[in-house]
């Protein structure tokens, strides 16, 4: 007995739409390619990310990174802010049971000084990278992203942690 190709192809859309529902990775995002194939491209929206990633730049993400392992410290992330409906490209700096500080344009995190050769120039007169951010605990399930440049960021500095259901996926590749 022959199957029809409208049998089949329906088979494999049911299949599909199963798949992306049950969304076996994980991700916050409802981007078929990431919740079906694991990994899409996203344009970086801003100069947050400066000079790491320029304005414009294409980048890849990966929701496999985060399905196979816990998020590190020093990724870059892509991730839905709270009450957001852009997503947000940042580097994650705390994670879960982390405390986290910002003092004279210096990060701090569990009371040591943590290295940032990556960030943006500070400005030769003024405050070093934004303002101080009084100490803080992340709770089970908080991580605590910041942009590279800083004086030009959007980040959990404003809106606080970020849930890890929040996370589209890891920055693979920039382009």
């Amino acid at each position: 007995m022959r199957i029809g190709f409208w049998k089949i192809s329906a088979g494999l859309l049911v299949g599909l739409l199963a798949l992306y529902l049950v969304n076996p990775l994980g991700t916050a995002s409802h981007d078929p390619r990431l919740r079906l194939l694991g990994i899409a491209p996203f344009s970086q929206p801003s100069a947050s990310m400066a000079p790491t990633l320029a304005p414009g730049r294409l980048i890849l993400v990966s929701a496999w990174a985060h399905a196979v392992s816990e998020p590190q410290r020093g990724e870059i992330v892509v991730f839905l802010p709270p009450e957001g409906e852009a997503a947000f490209v940042k580097r994650l700096v705390a994670l879960p049971g982390d405390r986290v500080a910002l003092k004279q344009g210096r990060l701090l995190v569990n009371g040591e000084t943590v290295d940032e050769p990556y960030l943006h120039p500070a400005p030769a007169f003024g405050p070093r990278h934004g303002q101080d951010m009084a100490e803080r605990s992340l709770a089970a399930d908080e991580y605590f992203m910041l942009g590279d440049h800083r004086d030009n960021s959007k980040d959990s500095r404003h809106f606080g942690p970020v849930g890890r259901k929040a996370f589209f996926g890891r920055v693979e590749k920039a382009f």
